[in-house]
């Protein structure tokens, strides 16, 4: 799958709607874009909010998506900080 920076935008401007102010791209789609088998993303939506979020977003743009909240903060949480891209 080519994950494009349209798709980004997308995820991003979705992410705010739901109170996102960090967006991280980690994963295939950040290792090489236009192999990706997935889209993950890691994100400071309220923990309350990420799984009807990773959900409508996914249907929406009918491709897999992974998310990951930052909050709490865990230890694969502060990996996934430390290898990704910045979106938000």
């Amino acid at each position: 799958m080519n994950v494009t920076q349209e798709h980004l935008n997308f995820i991003v401007k979705f992410a705010k709607d739901y109170g996102a102010t960090k967006v991280l791209l980690f994963g295939s789609a950040f290792d090489n874009p236009t192999d990706a088998s997935d889209i993950d993303i890691a994100t400071d939506i309220p923990v309350s909010l990420i799984d009807t979020f990773a959900a409508t977003l996914e249907e929406t743009m009918m491709m897999p998506i992974d998310v990951v909240p930052l909050i709490p903060p865990t230890p694969f949480s502060r990996f996934i900080q430390q290898y990704s891209r910045i979106l938000l």
